[in-house]
């Protein structure tokens, strides 16, 4: 008696070649379109701005590197704790207060979807 496994392969060996190649081109074409390669994606193509954009990779000197780790395990930390650089600090601010504003915008657009 066929289980439902046998008849599932048995089904896929009866496709043609032809068929099969057909199928996989058009599930390629459709990922290709998933993905917005145009400028207007900001994803692929992300700028810094002058407000809304704050780096924090760790190679900036005047990143604390033990209070970005915190941050980045999912802890709230003070700006004034990650940013020891007191002539930094207004710069970051200004950037932070527009942080929610910009997120707000691109998750309304569908651009991204914020993961915390």
């Amino acid at each position: 008696m066929p289980t439902e496994h046998t008849s599932v392969m048995t089904a896929d060996a009866s496709v043609s070649k032809a068929r099969r190649e057909r199928v996989a081109d058009a599930a390629e074409k459709w990922v290709k379109d998933l993905v917005d390669r145009t400028g207007r994606n900001p994803l692929l193509y992300y700028r810094p701005l002058k407000v809304g954009s704050l780096e924090l990779t760790g190679e900036q000197s005047h990143i604390n590197l033990e209070v970005l780790m915190r941050l980045r395990n999912g802890n709230k930390v003070r700006l004034s704790q990650l940013i020891s650089d007191p002539n930094m600090m207004e710069e970051a601010a200004k950037n932070v207060v527009a942080l929610p504003l910009k997120l707000e915008n691109m998750t309304k657009n569908e651009v991204c979807k914020p993961y915390f």
